[in-house]
Parts: structure tokens; C-alpha cells; sequence
């Protein structure tokens, strides 16, 4: 336990890809900037989307085949490769601000923390998980056919289930605030993200579809049935006030938060400029 501070909780949303990069980043910088609280935000997605990484280049993409599908490609500040998000992925981001307790220098305290309120909540759930500890992950070998793939690799803190990858966990760092997120699918989309990224033939993309199914789990296969995000919000709830010591209350954006989130779709997140510019 760390702290008896309040913790800001905005209620599970659906927005489109954009909006919901856009609030996450608005968040960072109100955080940062102490015009808002550490924030816990759960959240889906009313389009599908595959968003790259921040240093990621666009060709990696079979944008054909994305523009056929009608996805949507963005980019996010974050690190590493593709992600597929639909409505069955629900999206955790905790925002808090650098050198707090709930946001420690050390990088990998602040993963801990964030993956232990996570696992915390799955198992209350009745979903068992086992935490790659930095060790393991090391040691893992890493599968070149699927680097485009962000959910084929594995980082210390993310967590398996019966043998299948279940989350995707990243932090942003910035000076003065870090957002911790954690990617969960209800069903995991094998062949969409397959779809979405470029092959150099047949055989590899039969190839990369079979090791990605292999090695990627979900929701409704660890627990044999689908998760109610909103269950899933209040266990994430229970266990940051226990685990962190953080009182969680329902909070909404403020009129900084929601001018800076719709200037940055309209700068940012929606502009072929930014999505496109590598």
C-alpha cells in the first residue's frame, strides 16, 4: 500500500479512436500540470482501429487491406508496433503524476504496481494469471515473424493465462506525469491484426497467423465465457484501493481536459500529418 490519496475514476466511455487518444493525452498533460487528479479511466472503442507506435512506420501496414475492411489507422505517443482495437479490447489507463508514489521513478516499480492492481482484479474475477517477471522476460525468445505485431512480444509485467499472452501493458513518461495502460481483449482478433499488417507472401502470413493464435489469449477463453467491462471497472476499483491504498472516485473531465482532448484530434490524432509522418 502506498498512499491514501483520492484517484479519479472516469467511467468506462466508447469513442472513436481518435477521441479516446486525444483524452488520454489531455489527461497527461492536466495531471502533470496539477489541474486534475491521478486518474483512472477505463475505456472501449465504437470503430475498429489499428494504431501504430510512435516510431513505427506506416508500411509495416497492408493499408489496402485496412482500407478495404474500413479500419481506421492512427498513431499513438507510445511505444512499440500495431494494435488492432475494437469493441471487444477494453483499454486502462492510470495517469498519474512523476515522483508520487503512484508514479515512482524507478520504471519498473511503477509496472509493478499497475500490473498487480491488474492481475489483482482478473483473479477476483476468477481468471488465474502469472506475471513475467523481468527475468523471464529476458530470457523469452522473441518471434521476428510477428515484430510488427505489438501483443506478439512479450515485457516484464505483462501477464499469461493457461500458457496465452493476456494483456499488453506500456508506460509514457513525461517529466511530470506517466500514464500506465494495459490493452485487455474479450476475444482477441488474430485474423484482423493479421489483415492489417504487411506480408511478403502467403506463407508468411499463414505462418504469422498460426503462431499469433498459438501464442495470444483472451478473456472469454480464460474464463470460458465473456467479461462485462463495467464487472471488470469495478474489480480494477476494488483492487486500486486495496492494493495502492487510493480512494477511486467517479470523476468527469474538466473544461481544460475536454478543450485540450478537442484541439488535439483536430492537431493531432486525426491529421494524416501526424498518423502518417513516418
Amino acid at each position: 500500500m502506498t498512499t491514501s490519496q483520492e484517484l479519479r475514476l472516469i467511467d468506462l466511455s466508447y469513442h472513436d479512436g481518435a477521441h479516446q487518444l486525444a483524452i488520454t493525452e489531455a489527461i497527461m498533460t492536466a495531471v502533470g500540470q496539477g489541474q486534475a487528479p491521478p486518474t483512472l479511466r477505463l475505456y472501449s472503442w465504437s470503430e475498429p482501429v489499428v494504431i501504430l507506435g510512435v516510431g513505427q512506420p506506416a508500411s509495416d501496414l497492408n493499408l489496402d487491406s485496412i482500407h478495404q475492411r474500413g479500419y481506421r489507422v492512427l498513431r499513438r505517443i507510445g511505444g512499440g508496433t500495431a494494435v488492432y482495437h475494437d469493441k471487444d479490447e477494453v483499454s486502462v489507463d492510470l495517469i498519474v503524476q512523476t515522483g508520487t508514489p503512484l508514479g515512482p521513478g524507478d520504471v519498473h516499480a511503477g509496472y509493478r504496481q499497475f500490473s498487480n492492481v491488474l492481475a489483482s482484479a482478473l483473479d477476483s474475477l476468477g481468471i488465474d494469471t502469472s506475471i513475467v517477471t523481468v527475468e523471464e522476460a529476458r530470457s523469452l525468445p522473441q518471434d521476428p515473424e510477428l515484430r510488427p505485431i505489438c501483443f506478439a512480444s512479450v515485457s516484464p509485467y505483462e501477464f499469461f493465462s493457461h500458457g496465452g499472452k493476456l494483456d499488453g501493458i506500456c508506460q509514457i513518461r513525461r517529466r511530470d506525469a506517466i500514464a500506465y495502460q494495459a490493452a485487455i481483449y474479450n476475444r482477441f482478433p488474430v485474423e484482423p491484426m493479421i489483415a492489417s499488417i504487411r506480408h511478403t507472401d502467403e506463407t508468411q502470413r499463414e505462418l504469422r497467423e498460426r503462431r499469433l493464435s498459438d501464442f495470444a489469449t483472451d478473456l472469454e477463453r480464460a474464463l470460458g465465457e465473456m467479461v462485462d467491462y463495467r464487472d471488470l471497472q469495478q474489480a480494477i476499483v476494488n483492487a486500486a484501493e486495496e492494493l495502492l491504498g487510493v480512494q477511486p472516485v467517479s470523476g468527469e473531465l474538466n473544461e481544460f481536459e475536454m478543450n485540450e482532448t478537442g484541439r488535439l484530434i483536430e492537431e493531432k490524432y486525426a491529421a494524416d500529418e501526424w498518423t502518417f509522418r513516418r
